[in-house]
């Protein structure tokens, strides 16, 4: 990888549209480029009727429209009310029918956010539209079932949490108490449209859009982003211009030319705290970790039972004694044949893939 961050931008504004039937819609739709962005966020109070509607004269945006980052606009997100640290919170999930999936890891001192294109188009819209998010203490949770092992270990995947920095704090108390209440069990307290139009026009002028976002973070008092693990949750959180710079970044990742692409999510100059990662083949390389680590761990446990028995430790009798052989014994083998877990795991993952790619060529040609 080389250092830099794609980072593609244009001016929107965020509109604020009715309410009906239980939802409530967040806008961030396009203005001209050069007008000062002005944050509105969702409303919460219960509306009447059935369906959402954007504003702007009443003009509706189809819920199955998509633009140049190609993720379907207007999806919808289930709400929950949570006290946390004796603060009241609205936290965002994605529904049961959504099959986004991501994973995270630590890897080289940096968080890794890893998902496939489509995760990756998703994960656009959702910042994208936080940016936007005016009422304090809302953000947003991805956690099962929509986590995935590391596509590379095959370990379980942490939490993550997306949030508006300077609108919801989120401190060690308020995530060790969301990490207790996850996975969020009961019904929602509702729903809420996620209109992200803006995301689309961004995309179209990237260049002139970074000037709008770069003068925007100038006015804002601390503009750097937090990437962090907190009470086993990682967190993600940036102001306004640095959630659609994400966004933007985001959006513009593409496999079609090489398998993996990435954008940083802070700056890399001094050191990278996060990173997306999508990969072409992130579900079938997410099968073959689990299907590597299973074996592996098998494989270990029959080492383990088929050592000879360790002869026993000796009493200490003073200088001389042979403890230290004993010792030296008991911490023998405790790496298995072949290296470390993690690159025995990564071998054999490779040779999953490598077997299963054999046997559908098999197939094909029978």
């Amino acid at each position: 990888m080389t250092p830099g961050c794609r980072q593609r931008h244009h001016a929107c504004t965020g509109r604020r549209g009715p309410h009906r039937g239980g939802e409530r819609t967040i806008t961030g739709s396009g203005t001209a480029i050069g007008t000062h962005p002005q944050h509105h966020g969702p409303s919460t109070s219960p509306g009447r009727g059935s369906g959402s509607r954007t504003g702007g004269r009443g003009a509706r945006q189809r819920p199955g429209s998509a633009g140049p980052a190609g993720a379907v606009d207007g999806l919808k997100l289930h709400r929950h009310r949570l006290r946390l640290d004796g603060r009241d919170r609205t936290v965002l999930s994605l529904r049961p029918g959504s099959t986004a999936r991501f994973a995270t890891n630590h890897f080289h001192g940096t968080w890794h956010l890893l998902s496939d294109p489509a995760g990756a188009r998703l994960l656009a819209r959702l910042l994208w539209g936080l940016s936007y998010e005016r009422h304090p203490d809302t953000l947003i949770v991805i956690d099962r079932p929509f986590l995935d092992p590391t596509p590379f270990e095959g370990e379980p995947s942490a939490p993550f949490v997306l949030a508006p920095r300077d609108l919801t704090p989120l401190g060690d108390g308020a995530a060790r108490a969301l990490r207790r209440a996850l996975p969020l069990a009961g019904p929602p307290a509702g729903t809420v449209r996620w209109r992200t139009p803006g995301l689309d026009l961004a995309l179209t002028d990237p260049a002139r859009w970074a000037e709008q976002v770069e003068r925007e973070s100038r006015r804002h008092a601390d503009p750097r982003a937090v990437v962090t693990r907190r009470s086993g949750l990682l967190v993600f959180a940036a102001p306004p211009a640095g959630l659609r710079r994400w966004a933007v970044g985001v959006a513009g990742l593409d496999t079609t030319r090489r398998p993996m692409d990435y954008t940083y999510l802070t700056d890399p100059a001094w050191h990278a705290d996060g990173e997306v990662q999508v990969f072409r083949d992130y579900r079938a390389m997410v099968s073959s970790a689990v299907t590597a680590r299973q074996e592996i761990l098998a494989e270990r446990e029959q080492e383990r039972e088929q050592q000879p028995p360790l002869p026993p430790v000796p009493q200490w009798t003073g200088p001389g004694s042979s403890t230290a052989t004993a010792t030296t014994a008991t911490t023998a083998g405790s790496t298995g044949s072949g290296g470390s877990l993690e690159e025995r795991i990564w071998r054999r993952s490779a040779e999953v893939r490598d077997r299963r790619a054999a046997r559908r060529t098999a197939k094909g040609r029978s």
